[in-house]
């Protein structure tokens, strides 16, 4: 009897412990599957995070090339801007130096087409019908000739015209307007 109590109570004890394995494989089979189905799940979440990067990667690289242009135009602006200033200290010491000529009537002086613009009047040069220059044209021009020359990179355009007292011919007249000019520039 002793061995068959020992029979059964080793039986008992295989049945107790393979139901113990039985419950502890199960759970791990169930956790396994829980694992798996994490292991999917981040494998996609991976999968996305790879296509956002790419994605992300690409507005970057778009962006960069608005910032560069955006630098490059503000860049620009900038060196528009100081080519203004400079253009205005410019004009502002001319109009400083020009005061009293131009207060005086002896000279006007006005923007046209981003283009200075130094008027004479005509009287304060010459007289009517005639080509030589006036005393008090020789000294407006005497001061406005270092005003002019002072201003570095610049171009100047001499106009002039004839006045409405008649000329006996057109070519006379004409004549008279190129006379003008020429004296004007070599004042």
């Amino acid at each position: 009897m002793y061995k068959a109590s020992w029979v059964l109570l080793l039986a008992v004890s295989l049945m107790l412990t393979a139901g113990c394995k039985k419950d502890e494989l199960r759970a791990k089979d169930a956790r396994i599957a829980e694992l798996e189905a994490q292991g999917q799940q981040t494998g996609v979440s991976y999968d996305q995070c790879k296509k956002d990067r790419e994605n992300l990667n690409k507005l970057v690289k778009g962006y960069t090339g608005e910032i560069n242009a955006m630098e490059a135009a503000l860049a620009e602006a900038a060196a528009r801007e100081a080519r203004a200033a400079k253009r205005l200290q410019e004009y502002n010491s001319m109009l400083k130096q020009l005061k009293s000529m131009i207060d005086s009537g002896k000279l006007t002086v006005r923007i046209v087409r981003n283009k200075m613009v130094i008027e004479l009047p005509e009287a304060v040069l010459f007289a009517s019908g005639r080509a030589k220059l006036k005393k008090d044209g020789i000294r407006v021009l005497a001061e406005l000739g270092p005003v002019l020359a002072s201003l570095q990179g610049r171009e100047f355009q001499v106009g002039g015209h004839t006045d409405n007292k008649p000329i006996k011919t057109t070519a006379l007249s004409l004549q008279l307007g190129a006379l003008r000019r020429a004296r004007d520039r070599r004042g």
